[in-house]
């Protein structure tokens, strides 16, 4: 069986669960946060089952799913002016934090390292010259979602240990 198969069952299992409860009326989310909280899910699952095992593409497309989901999700449950504004730099942060995954996974390659300083010294730059972006409001900001989602974490270890479980009875 393929590795990447048992998250991707996750996932799938995931967003038809939560569209069947919010079709119930047990679940009060809009459809944005449901894809948000597939994409996270299918990020770090991806990235999990794929760090120390060359999987580049895996570890690079996880990492961009996960954040598209954080995207999803900040937009969601926050009040942002001009959407605009946050996808360009979105786009360049999502790359160079990709990147910084992919030298996380082989720390040999340091090219790997200074792109991926580069887009994210580019993106937070770039944000705070069009004034998408100040540093105390997003600090802030980060600090209410942990507040507010901490319950996320818990269901994703707790799926990853499914995961992980499933992993050692193939092998």
């Amino acid at each position: 069986m393929n590795k990447s198969q048992p998250i991707l069952s996750y996932t799938f299992s995931f967003l038809i669960i939560a569209v069947i409860l919010k079709i119930t009326g047990l679940l009060r989310v809009n459809n944005e946060e449901i894809l948000a909280y597939t994409f996270i899910l299918y990020g770090i699952g991806s990235v999990y089952l794929s760090l120390g095992k060359d999987k580049k593409f895996r570890i690079f497309l996880g990492t961009a799913a996960f954040l598209v989901g954080i995207i999803f999700f900040i937009i969601n449950n926050f009040d942002i002016i001009s959407i605009s504004k946050i996808i360009f730099p979105s786009i360049i942060l999502i790359l160079g934090i990709a990147c910084l995954m992919l030298y996380i996974d082989n720390t040999n390659d340091k090219t790997i390292l200074y792109i991926s300083l580069f887009f994210i010294l580019s993106g937070l730059i770039y944000s705070m010259s069009i004034g998408s972006m100040r540093p105390a409001y997003f600090i802030y900001s980060a600090y209410q979602i942990v507040l507010k989602y901490w319950i996320i974490v818990i269901i994703a270890a707790i799926i990853f240990i499914a995961i992980n479980r499933g992993n050692k009875n193939e092998d």
